[in-house]
């Protein structure tokens, strides 16, 4: 279904340009997240709409982990099955590297480079597992969010 968006400040249209049929999705934000999600539409296929826009996000934590570099690493981020988005950032001096082994090594996973490297976790790449984290020198901190 190639959709055509039509924007009005909370309320998103989409017309379906193969059969001209219009779908409409209102959104309440309270807080700067996204809370409600209401879908109309004109069709059947307004279920796979819904389940497109039911993975909002209802809570955001944000947590500051120390990183170390000895030998077993540290936790960046507890297992959760809740777990809908994540996203860490290295503000430090050093390289952090991320991985989802009890026994992290330093540059063999997902390496975040010094200064502010990144990397998400969204619906596209989803993990809800722990993520252990271990810093290439010295112990620093990182920038931890998590949406459920």
């Amino acid at each position: 279904m190639a959709l055509r968006r039509l924007d009005d400040g909370n309320v998103h249209l989409a017309v379906d340009e193969a059969t001209g049929l219009l779908h409409a999705v209102s959104q309440a934000v309270t807080g700067g997240l996204l809370t409600d999600v209401v879908v109309v539409s004109t069709d059947s296929n307004s279920a796979a709409i819904l389940a497109a826009v039911q993975n909002v996000l209802t809570t955001v934590a944000h947590t500051a982990p120390t990183i170390v570099a000895t030998a077993g690493g540290s936790t960046a981020l507890a297992a959760n099955a809740n777990r809908k988005y994540a996203c860490f950032v290295n503000n430090s001096a050093a390289d952090v590297t991320l991985t989802g082994t009890a026994t992290p090594v330093a540059g063999t996973g997902i390496v975040l480079k010094a200064n502010g490297g990144s990397y998400e976790i969204t619906q596209a790449n989803l993990y809800r597992g722990v993520v252990y984290a271990i810093s290439a020198s010295g112990t620093v901190v990182l920038s931890v969010t998590e949406g459920v």
